[in-house]
């Protein structure tokens, strides 16, 4: 009988044993006598000492042909051979009681025939009625001739089972077996083997002839430890995998972190008020996930990436990943070789991989080591896996073998003291307990946002978990409530990185995040102060007259009627005829039309006029028309159905969200100036308008609530993030992120997105919060805010409902960075490349009007457009490269990029290898000593960075001065162009192409002299930045200066009194 396992296959082993063919032979004959049995009983015992393995029914040849009828065998109903449902044992016990072998403890073979004459008889079998005997249904013959030689029976005539040690232990020993001596098993009928050499001295059922699953570590643990097997993967043999490898078999596969826990999603009912999987709290929590190990992808260059298990020792002293070609003592990192860790995709190794485009910025991870630099790039599977390395990375650079020292101290310093004052001032009674309602209240007005009934819940479970009686909470477990409940991991990540790996910020810490990475708060500092001496003057001031009356002026009163409406005909006719006091109003239908087949004239039109937009009368559900696709035309009045609440309503009381609500913005400049080139449609950049790159991660949400018009639904839901931008063709697009399943109080999705803005001033950036499994509603929440109102670094977005309520302690977390350039790594396809050589760059071109005179004076320009354009790219490629060598990528503000780069300016013995000169104009790096090729080449980046940035600062004015002077001279001929164009003798089509071609040189002229204007301001920018960043990190020659007014007082080298008035200017005008 051929062994059967739980999938229901036969075992390898069984597909070449010729005693199991012989039995489904009889079997299918109908044999029935005693001789048949006794043949029948060898088999079936030997298939049961053989092997015990669980394996699948689809390997049996047999099963394959739908030939042998398994129905009357007990184990086919369920799948697994239960060796309790046997005809012979009606006890659950196999009874051996009736065989005679029992009894002495020796098999009696005398009932069978062959042992009395010593000859066995095989009369009783079918083949010998025909003299034939049938091999053909013998999986292991191929020839039909069975090799007998290697048999001992075959010398004898009888055979001899004396000598099969199984027969005394009742174990097989298969040392015995021909094989063993040659230490080769032919295999080469079997399917399952390719390589020819089946290796089981790793298994445990060798040794007892019973498969045993018990001693296997994941069956204790949950955890299946691969790491003696892996000799035998293809893999492991050459260090490159070959094929497509099946990881659907292994337990850390379910749960998609790579991490050795086996966390099955099974659909039960659980009564848990929180979810199963550990949060991550603290410090100690990473360093204990980094000793438990994870699968991270490796990445080196020319495309190649590998999947290793890195885990971190239990002494915290060294960094190991397996499997590796490498020797053990070789696959490792010392901890205390560890330079710095980097995030994001920021080495090169990364940047020219070939897959860096599929490779997520918030899942990448650097580790810099070595004298030389030499960086290990790592990729997680998430990025919550990606922060834990990272943090815990941090901590053991600054704090080594004594980081747990450190976390528990600054645990007991800091947050367990705060909580225990404020556990103290609720005990009113001093009994060092609080009830159970009194801690769920304190936690609530510590955390609004979260609901009494979990917290209660998770009250009573501790309770329940220390079989503690009574209804009163301790200040130990009041603080481990309030530790797991409300502790933020992304959170907490961020104030790690931020308090130079310490669980709390100083005053320097708060002053660095607040100015590099939240923006200029010295400008609000100045505001402020500004504010307040205005409230002082005004104080001083003596109070003024309240009743005082004002006569009108009638001429001023009749401008109350200056508006007048009248019916629109054409553009040609209103350009002529119409009024500027007149104004037409559109119906939606006729409005979009001339939208879409006039938007040149229609955004003319409304230079000059008035236009309103009213809804079509075929909306009478009171349905809306997107306002954006008229304000890009520069329609002033949009009329709307306040009544009716869905995208178009956020649409508009976001964008006059920006001048508070007074229900008036100005438009683009672009809208505004007489003579400019822009159409509502464009499906590409803005002529003289600089594309803005808009980086946004949404980190985390918290308190989302079910959707309103979902009662059937319970509280739970699956939320995801859709991010949009509205504005111009060229504008518009989305991005979403993937669904946190079964997590409304705080979903983490930590993904980036880029859009490119082409004309910033007319975008909007909408958040919309959904949930992924709703029933009749799947809206949570949306915030539309104006793309010129988004504030750099991170950021909470407050959610509102439907209608436009806030929704309380609803929001988003995300971070916001907005730049001119696409950062780093291969060119986006809507993007600028940051890699353009000097012979792919764009310059920007000149029309052709066909007017010899108006051509001439645009040809004057082409020399200083190509001059302006190569000092703000150079500038900017320099300042890119520089960021880069920091390891940060262009995202980041050059103060981040410095004071990243500081640590790596100390030597190991605490002194710096270079110093900022500040005295001059443009501050200088100073080597201190012998300087490795690392910093040799930071140095000489941030030299061409200066060089560049002091070409602009020279170059700049002259250059916007002959551009300007240009589109000055060319402006002269704007009145007469009709005229100079018959001359020429264009008409129609040709004139028509001539004026727009006028238009498009004066908007490029005006364009290009405001992006060197602004190019000079950023340049001015970069030094302030460089001056802090110096005196803060205390790199500066001769001593550092305390004090945040000596900081500010060394700005003063940089020559801004001469060049304020023009910075002004250029606020007001540009775009």
């Amino acid at each position: 009988m051929a062994e059967v396992g739980q999938n229901g296959g036969t075992t390898p082993d069984d597909q070449g044993d010729g005693d199991g063919s012989r039995l489904v032979n009889g079997d299918c004959s109908g044999e029935s006598s005693a001789d048949g049995d006794a043949k029948a009983e060898l088999p079936r015992r030997s298939s049961i000492i053989k092997d015990h393995s669980v394996r699948g029914r689809s390997e049996r040849p047999e099963c394959e042909a739908r030939v042998r009828d398994r129905s009357a065998r007990p184990e086919c109903e369920t799948g697994v051979r239960d060796r309790s449902a046997r005809p012979e044992c009606e006890t659950g016990v196999r009874d051996r009681s009736a065989r005679p072998e029992c009894e002495t403890g020796v098999r009696d073979r005398s009932a069978r025939p062959e042992c009395e004459t010593g000859v066995r008889d095989r009369s009783a079998r079918p083949e010998c009625e025909t003299g034939v005997r049938d091999r053909s249904a013998r999986p292991e013959c191929e020839t039909g001739v069975r090799d007998r030689s290697a048999r001992p029976e075959c010398e004898t005539g009888v055979r001899d089972r004396s000598a099969r040690p199984e027969c005394e232990t009742g174990v097989r020993d298969r040392s015995a077996r021909p094989e063993c001596e040659t230490g080769v098993r032919d295999r080469s009928a079997r399917p399952e083997c390719e390589t020819g050499v089946r290796d089981r001295s790793a298994r445990p059922e060798c040794e007892t002839g019973v498969r045993d699953r018990s001693a296997r570590p994941e069956c204790e643990t949950g955890v299946r430890d691969r790491s003696a097997r892996r000799s035998a993967r293809p893999e492991c043999e050459t260090g490159v995998r070959t094929g497509v490898r099946d990881r659907s078999a292994r337990p850390e596969c379910e749960t998609g972190d790579g991490s050795r826990q086996r966390k099955e999603r099974k659909k039960t009912v659980s009564f848990s008020s929180m979810p199963t999987e550990k949060k991550i709290s603290r410090a100690s929590d990473c360093l204990s996930a980094m000793v438990e190990g994870t699968e991270l992808k490796k990445v080196r260059s020319n495309s190649r990436v590998y999947h290793r298990y890195f885990l971190l020792d239990a002494d915290m002293q060294s960094l190991r990943w397996e499997p590796s070609k490498k020797e053990s003592d070789k696959a490792k990192i010392d901890v205390k070789s560890v330079k710095e860790v980097r995030t994001g995709k920021n080495t090169d190794t990364f940047r020219t991989n070939g897959t860096y485009e599929q490779i997520s910025e918030d899942c990448a991870f650097s580790i810099i080591f070595g004298d030389n630099y030499e960086s290990l790039d790592l990729v997680a599977n998430t990025a919550d896996i990606a922060n834990i390395w990272v943090t815990g990375l941090r901590y053991l650079i600054s704090y080594g073998k004594h980081s747990l020292n450190m976390i528990e101290s600054s645990q007991n310093n800091m947050r367990s003291s705060w909580l225990s004052q404020l556990f103290d001032k609720a005990d009113n009674s001093n009994s060092k307990q609080i009830s159970i309602c009194t801690a769920v209240q304190l936690i609530k007005e510590l955390n609004p946002g979260l609901k009494n009934v979990k917290t209660e819940l998770k009250f009573k479970e501790l309770l329940k978990a220390k079989d503690k009686v009574g209804s009163d909470v301790t200040r130990e477990e009041f603080i481990e409530v309030y530790h797991d409940l409300c502790t933020r991991p992304e959170i907490y990540f961020l104030f790690v990185q931020f308090s130079s790996n310490k669980e709390f910020l100083d005053t320097k810490d708060l002053m660095i995040f607040l100015e590099a990475e939240q923006g200029e708060v010295t400008d609000e500092d100045e505001g402020a102060e500004m504010s307040q001496r205005l409230s002082i003057e005004s104080a001083e001031q003596p109070p003024s007259n309240v009743h005082k009356k004002f006569q009108l002026s009638k001429d001023l009163s009749d401008l109350v009627t200056l508006c007048q409406s009248v019916e629109f005909k054409d553009f040609p006719t209103s350009f002529q005829s119409q009024k500027p006091w007149e104004f037409c109003s559109f119906n939606e239908v006729f409005a979009s039309r001339c939208a879409n087949d006039f938007p040149g004239d229609f955004v003319n039109y409304n230079k000059k006029f008035l236009a309103r937009i009213y809804p079509s009368p075929m909306r009478i559900d009171s349905s809306n028309m997107n306002p954006q696709d008229f304000w890009k035309c520069g329609c002033q009045i949009v009329a709307m159905n306040y009544q009716t609440p869905g995208l178009m309503m956020d649409l508009n009381i976001g964008w006059f969200r920006q001048n508070g609500n007074c229900g008036y913005v100005l438009r683009p400049a672009i809208m505004r100036e007489q003579v400019s080139y822009f159409s509502a449609n464009t499906k590409d950049s803005v002529p003289g308008v600089s594309p803005q790159l808009l980086h946004i991660k949404i980190i985390s949400g918290q308190n989302f609530p079910k959707p309103k018009g979902s009662g059937a639904k319970g509280d739970v839901v699956d939320p995801y993030v859709y991010v949009e931008i509205h504005g111009i063709p060229a504008d518009c697009g989305e991005q979403r992120t993937r669904t946190v399943h079964q997590n409304g109080d705080n979903p983490l999705f930590d993904e980036s997105f880029e859009f490119q803005i082409n004309l910033p001033e007319l975008a909007m950036v909408r958040f919309v919060v959904l949930d992924d499994d709703y029933i009749g509603d799947e809206f949570i929440g949306q915030y539309t805010i104006p793309f010129e109102c988004l504030q750099p670094g991170y950021r909470h977005v407050p959610l509102q409902s439907l209608t436009g309520e806030v929704l309380p302690h609803t929001q988003l977390f995300v971070h916001v960075a907005i730049t001119n350039r696409r950062g780093g790594g291969k060119p986006h396809k809507r993007g600028l490349s940051v890699r353009k050589g000097k012979k792919s760059r764009e310059y920007a071109s000149m029309r052709v009007l066909l007017i010899r005179t108006i051509d001439d004076v645009f040809k004057t320009a082409l020399l200083s457009l190509r001059e302006a354009t190569d000092l703000r790219e150079n500038m900017q490629n320099a300042l890119v490269s520089f960021k880069e060598l920091c390891g940060l990528s262009a995202v980041a503000n050059l103060k981040q990029s410095l004071l990243a780069l500081c640590p790596r300016l100390t030597g190991p013995e605490g002194a710096p290898q270079l110093l900022f000169n500040l005295s001059d104009q443009y501050p200088s790096l100073e080597p201190q000593s012998l300087l490795p090729d690392v910093l040799r080449r930071v140095v000489s980046s941030y030299e061409t960075m200066i060089q560049t940035s002091r070409a602009v600062m020279e170059s700049a004015d002259a250059l916007c001065d002959r551009i300007l002077h240009v589109q000055k001279t060319a402006m002269q001929f704007h009145e007469n162009l009709h005229d100079l164009a018959v001359k020429e003798g264009l008409k129609g089509r040709k004139l028509h192409k001539a004026v727009e071609s006028f238009t498009w040189n004066i908007t490029i002229l005006k364009g290009q002299a405001d992006l060197l204007k602004h190019a000079r301001s950023e340049v001015q920018e970069n030094l302030k930045q460089i001056h802090y960043a110096a005196l803060t990190c205390s790199l500066t020659k001769g001593g550092s200066q305390s004090g945040e007014g000596k900081a500010r007082r060394s700005l003063e080298a940089i020559p801004e009194k001469a060049t304020a008035e023009e910075l002004s200017d250029t606020d007001l005008s540009t775009y």
